[in-house]
């Protein structure tokens, strides 16, 4: 019987992935293009196995006829989001991975953004998101 190796914590596959991605930027003038194309493949690995990681404990898409797996990411350094791949405007953002996920599985949702990354603010009486997503898994 094979043993499981344990997971990596998200911290180690940060490391892994920033580590690569300082390797790629210091070699990247010299590598040919089947290195080059090592080095994304690494990197691309790295980034959906910190993705899977963050979203490992996120609920599937609480929307009506959707229920999708959700995906996440660390956008950018205190910034990580969890969403769904299929519902529009369905995520949720926070400065650590697990309170993205908490938010995520407490259906408190951000607002939309509009393509010029300005967040759209409700007209008054609109539905907030949590109404929407209340609406939206509601039984019929």
């Amino acid at each position: 019987m094979s043993e499981k190796k344990p997971k990596k914590k998200l911290y180690q596959i940060e490391r892994e992935l920033d580590a690569a991605r300082a390797e790629y930027h210091e070699l990247s003038a010299g590598l040919t293009d089947a290195q080059q194309r090592e080095y994304t493949d690494k990197i691309k690995a790295l980034m959906a196995e910190l993705n899977d990681a963050i979203a490992a404990d996120a609920q599937d898409c609480p929307t009506k006829d959707c229920g999708a797996r959700p995906i996440a990411m660390k956008r950018r350094a205190g910034v990580y989001e969890v969403g769904c791949p299929v519902c529009e405007n369905m995520r949720a953002t926070a400065e650590t991975p697990e309170e993205a996920v908490d938010k995520w599985n407490d259906g408190d949702l951000m607002p939309a953004q509009e393509r010029t990354g300005g967040f759209k603010t409700p007209a008054p009486g609109a539905d907030t998101k949590k109404d929407k997503v209340e609406k939206a898994t509601a039984p019929e």
